[in-house]
């Protein structure tokens, strides 16, 4: 009931303090613990939270910093998010030079809200496929208290052409990119990713960074400074 420190098969640590270090599933002693709660008048059940995504494997911490191609071949659980495991974004985490990032149906992908800022990149030679389902969403989140702002958020950056060049912005991706075969055309910086920039634009007019389908972002944006800011999902 509202003041337990967890929720339903979640677990604490310390117990005594509410942080969830694993937003755990619903067991059978949970629901006999609910049931006997709502015959019982005197103990409210109002408003009682339940976990959503399980997390039967645990969690993984994903360090921030840039992950390619190369990465995923060497280690390809890196590259593929599954709903047996909470993924926790310790940092901007960020896919380039070829990666695909593909994220099951029902996964659960938590920024991490003690690392400011954190947020998920996928730069212009990576791509990310996201298919949740209606009964099985993607949620994106925060590891600490649901409240905006509580994590970055997700930004895309594709190859296809800008209608102005910006100043300082990193030159178009070279002849025989992966993505961007043509190379040439105009590129820009994406606002809120100053101490990494997210450089977006090049000259491929059907470049497709990937698919997201049913899937919950939720209290995502950061503030880096005055009208520059990430937002929920920027593409």
């Amino acid at each position: 009931e509202p003041g337990d420190t967890c929720r339903p098969g979640a677990t604490c640590s310390p117990a005594t303090t509410g942080v969830e270090t694993a937003p755990g599933s619903i067991t059978g002693a949970d629901v006999g613990q609910i049931a006997l709660e709502v015959v019982a008048p005197a103990t409210a059940v109002v408003g009682e939270l339940i976990p959503r995504a399980g997390a039967a494997g645990g969690r993984r911490n994903i360090p921030g910093g840039t992950y390619t191609a190369a990465s995923c071949t060497a280690d390809p659980t890196l590259c593929n998010w599954t709903p047996g495991t909470v993924y926790q974004l310790d940092g901007i985490v960020e896919f380039d030079g070829g990666a695909v990032l593909n994220i099951a149906a029902g996964t659960r992908i938590e920024g991490n809200s003690g690392v400011s800022p954190n947020a998920l990149y996928i730069r212009r030679e990576a791509q990310i496929f996201a298919n949740g389902t209606a009964s099985q969403p993607i949620i994106f989140t925060c590891t600490g208290a649901k409240q905006k702002g509580c994590w970055g958020g997700i930004a895309i950056g594709g190859n296809a052409p800008v209608n102005l060049q910006q100043s300082g912005a990193a030159a178009a991706l070279p002849l025989g990119s992966t993505r961007n075969p043509a190379g040439g055309g105009n590129t820009r910086i994406l606002e809120g990713t100053d101490g990494t920039p997210l450089v977006f634009g090049g000259s491929n007019p059907t470049d497709n960074s990937g698919t997201i389908r049913y899937a919950i972002i939720e209290y995502a944006g950061f503030i880096v400074g005055t009208n520059n800011e990430l937002n929920g999902l920027t593409l």
